[in-house]
């Protein structure tokens, strides 16, 4: 977090020579991946301030084309790109800076996912897939044979470089779970077209906003894949992370049956979601930065992973 010397320099920069009228409202609201975002209100109009890291040229030149893709739907809710003196962002600090319009809203509590707020996420969901994006800004698809080679051989290295045992005896538990989901993923088909998918489609992402539509946010991990699984990261990721040991079944099944019933989706499909989700989660724990330096947080992951076969019975239940 930073300081309170730099949050009152970031203020009067952008009240100087960005907005050249007073804020009568400005601080930090927290971390956005590895940006950070600060809620701004001047007498005129309130933004988010999006402050990317340094020497982010691509990334920030990338997200801007993104963001003004997005603009080609509006019937699609999402916080759009400002400009600041004619550019599409400012640099402060040797950081790039965007202003997106801020989202008047709240974020949306995993208790609260109710049916109706799903059909409304899923209806704005389906404004995005219609947002035609240039083919070099959107990510590339990596297959689930390729994804579980990738997980294996960093684990592989990791071990290798452990002496102890809990640590080893957790990523013993990681390899043997990387290896269940491919295994399963590899006997899954029928998952339809690849497509342009969101990439990151949790409620961390989206915010009910004041006049009840749900607005989606953070566009960085767009790329191509499969819908599906953007509708399972949407579920597992409201439902599975509450419980340690066990399942939320009435909440789960609930979601999965308006997946099944009013998505169309089949077993097939589900099952699919299901297993890169997982696999996800997964990907993006073993090459985090400070995994293994938490054996708790380490334990509880390996807690999460137990889920896996848990969620395969219930959706062979379900079908």
């Amino acid at each position: 977090m930073h300081n309170q010397e730099f949050i009152h320099n970031l203020k009067e920069y952008l009240q100087q020579q960005i907005f050249k009228s007073e804020i009568v409202k400005f601080g930090a609201i927290g971390k956005g991946g590895s940006s950070d975002n600060f809620f701004c209100q001047t007498v005129k109009s309130s933004c988010i301030v999006k402050l990317l890291p340094k020497n982010s040229e691509k990334r920030t030149q990338r997200l801007c084309r993104i963001l003004n893709a997005l603009k080609q739907n509006p019937n699609f809710h999402t916080a759009k790109l400002m400009t600041a003196n004619g550019q599409n962002h400012f640099v402060f600090e040797e950081r790039t800076g965007l202003l997106l319009t801020y989202a008047n809203g709240q974020k949306i509590r995993d208790a609260n996912l109710s049916p109706h707020i799903f059909n409304d996420i899923i209806s704005n969901y389906r404004q995005f897939q219609k947002v035609k994006f240039d083919n070099d800004l959107i990510l590339p698809f990596v297959s689930p044979e390729i994804q579980c080679e990738k997980n294996a051989e960093h684990i592989m290295k990791l071990m290798n470089n452990q002496r102890n045992f809990i640590k080893i005896k957790i990523l013993n538990q990681i390899k043997m779970y990387n290896e269940l989901i491919s295994e399963d993923l590899k006997n899954i088909r029928g998952r339809g077209i690849l497509r342009v998918i969101h990439g990151d489609f949790s409620l961390n992402n989206i915010i009910l906003s004041n006049s009840g539509k749900a607005t989606l946010l953070d566009f960085e991990t767009l790329r191509y894949g499969y819908a599906v699984e953007d509708m399972m990261f949407l579920v597992l990721s409201s439902v599975l992370p509450h419980s340690v040991f066990s399942l939320p079944e009435k909440q789960l099944t609930s979601l999965l049956l308006y997946l099944r019933n009013e998505e169309g989706l089949t077993k097939q499909d589900i099952l699919y979601g299901a297993g890169r989700y997982f696999q996800t989660l997964l990907s993006r724990r073993v090459f985090y930065s400070k995994f293994l330096q938490s054996l708790r947080k380490d334990w509880l992951f390996t807690q999460h992973l137990h889920k896996y076969p848990k969620l395969i019975k219930t959706i062979n239940r379900l079908y």
